[in-house]
């Protein structure tokens, strides 16, 4: 009887504001329930004791992760806007911010040159869609960005010190800033001419097809060179 009169315990909500997570927790007033019980005639208020017991319990069952923030933008030219963008994304995911909220809070990972921009035209900005298209639209100065990243591939060798595993993932990282779309065949061309002499050396006579293939190779020539020393 006394679980049919009773309203459901509202549930925790969590709100975020400059880098702080806050839970606001309502839980039901006891005294003014016994009080109210007590003119209504129903079950000895120790009954509500033990209900507001079991629902402080069930309230300290759950959990909250604190939200992650973007790096801040500043709209200067050695900032990326598109790799930018791309990290927002998945930090807005991972906050479950749907567009409505990348929009509201865009503003506090602005600085400098970008946040006077977006000051300048906010009142043009009525979607998140709309954002995106403005604001790459007015930083895609990354052009040269990625000429510059395209020759540092092109010139991309291994160090006489570093290690194989090193060099690879770097030319890696660079294939896919230059070209996302990058063939495999390509990206492979790409880490043998630049990989260390003594391991090309090796690596020539073998028919390597995948970037899988390659780093194994690499390991067991450079680990074999290691042993023969």
């Amino acid at each position: 009887m006394l679980g049919n009169r009773l309203v459901d315990v509202l549930s925790a909500r969590y709100l975020y504001r400059d880098n702080w997570w806050r839970c606001w927790v309502y839980s039901l007033d006891a005294q003014a329930i016994r009080r109210s019980r007590r003119l209504q005639r129903l079950e000895p208020e120790e009954n509500i004791a033990m209900v507001n017991q079991e629902t402080q319990t069930k309230m300290s069952e759950y959990h909250f992760q604190p939200f992650r923030n973007p790096s801040i933008f500043t709209g200067e030219r050695n900032q990326n806007p598109e790799k930018w963008l791309k990290e927002f994304h998945r930090v807005a995911r991972y906050n479950c911010w749907d567009d409505s909220m990348c929009l509201a809070n865009i503003y506090f990972f602005l600085q400098g040159t970008a946040h006077r921009w977006y000051e300048n035209v906010e009142e043009k900005i009525s979607s998140w869609d709309i954002f995106v298209k403005m604001f790459s639209q007015n930083f895609g100065h990354h052009v040269t960005q990625k000429d510059q990243l395209a020759e540092n591939l092109k010139t991309r060798a291994q160090g006489k010190e570093e290690t194989s595993d090193s060099y690879i993932q770097d030319v890696l990282h660079l294939c896919r800033e230059v070209d996302p779309a990058m063939m495999e065949n390509e990206i492979i061309a790409h880490l043998t001419k630049g990989i260390s002499e003594e391991i090309y050396r090796s690596m020539i006579i073998l028919d390597i097809a995948t970037i899988d293939e390659f780093i194994k190779w690499c390991r067991k020539i450079e680990a074999s060179n290691k042993k023969n020393v």
